[in-house]
Parts: structure tokens; sequence; C-alpha cells
């Protein structure tokens, strides 16, 4: 055989051989779904705390204005495995107060402290935190464990969540039972929220402020 022809040949083979060692797996996901749900919030979504005379506010200390409750219901069209995420639409300022709940639960994190909007003289007004009411939970008429995981490539697996709300459209938050969540066609349960703003003397307030906390919570289909 040609020399030259021959060294063609085993090279061939030799490459061959050794690209059969090696291989990776591409996978394609996804999933087809004919139902849709939908998110409702009582009150218009909106949480009220009233008229807050500044001078009942503490000058030198954080000013916890207490709780209030809202409920939040996603009915789907049909059973379906469904979760939320939720995050912040006003986060510049935020001073990362620390929220007490009625339940005595006192969120620190910053993760779980969403802003309050910001004063005319640009100076952040407080903080808030959302709770979800385990108590409250109704999945299709029955109760349901709270749980949450990631929502990336590589998820996690489901866990247990103590039920205050993180910021972030990384963590998706479902019901279920044993941490795994289960398709429902209605699920309601009570959201409460927590507020605190900062010291009158850092707020330094010369007219009437509002309140201005705001976050989006969206459906993730599971």
């Amino acid at each position: 055989m040609n020399k030259l022809l021959f060294a063609t040949l085993l090279t061939m083979a030799t490459s061959s051989a050794f690209a059969g060692e090696t291989s990776t797996t591409l996978k394609v996901q996804g999933t087809l779904t004919t139902s849709a749900c939908t998110p409702t919030l009582s009150n218009g979504g909106i949480v009220d705390f009233g008229t807050i005379q500044v001078s009942s506010l503490s000058s030198t200390q954080p000013n916890s204005l207490g709780q209030k409750d809202i409920s939040l219901s996603i009915t789907c069209d049909s059973a379906t495995k469904v979760g939320f995420t939720v995050i912040s639409n006003h986060e510049e300022g935020n001073p990362y107060n620390s929220v007490e709940f009625s339940n005595g639960n006192v969120v620190t994190n910053h993760d779980n402290l969403f802003g309050l909007g910001k004063t005319a003289e640009n100076i952040g007004i407080g903080s808030y935190g959302v709770w979800v009411d385990a108590s409250s939970i109704n999945v299709d008429g029955s109760t349901a464990q709270l749980m949450s995981r990631g929502t990336g490539s590589n998820p996690g697996d489901w866990n247990t969540s103590m039920g205050v709300l993180r910021g972030s459209d990384s963590i998706v938050t479902s019901f279920g039972s044993f941490n795994e969540p289960v398709a429902f066609n209605s699920a309601t349960f009570s959201l409460e929220v927590a507020a605190t703003v900062q010291p009158t003397d850092t707020l330094a307030i010369t007219d009437t402020t509002s309140l201005d906390g705001e976050m989006t919570i969206s459906l993730f289909y599971l």
C-alpha cells in the first residue's frame, strides 16, 4: 500500500477511536400547557397603613408601623403545578430596617426586606417585609405545605419554606406535600405585610410624604 495513503487511513482510524471515547449530551426540555393561571390580590393589591403623624414617631429610633394583611388567590383553568416569584420595584434608597410581624418574627436579612420609596430629599423612607401565613393556605379546599426552590437550570430540591418572601426572581414558592408541589385549580393564602420607617431626624420630612413600596408577583409554571 502506498505509505502516504496508509498513514492517512491510520490517522482517520485513530481520530475516530478517540472521538468515540468522549461525548456530551444536549437535552431540549420544556412544558406545553393548555391551562392558564391568574393571580388576584384583595383590596386591589393595596396595603394601606393609613395616615401617620410624624410627631407620633421616634426621632432617634426606627419606627414599626405594625402589620397589615392582604390575601392572594391563584386560579387556574385546570389543575396546574405553578408557583410564584416576587421582586421589588422600588429598591433605591432602601435602608434595610428590620421589621417585626405580629407572630413575633423579626426579619433582618436584606434579601427579605423591600423599600418604601424615598422622601423629596432623596432619603430612603423605610422597609417592609412579606410573610405567608402558613395556617391560611387553602389549596383546592385542603391545607398544603409551603415550599421553595431555585428557578434556574439547576433549581435544586424543594425545601420547606418558613414563609418570609425573598425578593428575587431566582426563587419560586409553591404548595404541596412531602416537598413536592401539587397541581391545583385554586390556591388562596394570606400575605402579612409589616413595615418600619426611619427615625424622623433621619427622614427630615418637611412636607406630606407617601409610602411607596411596590413589588411584582409573577407566576412560574413548574
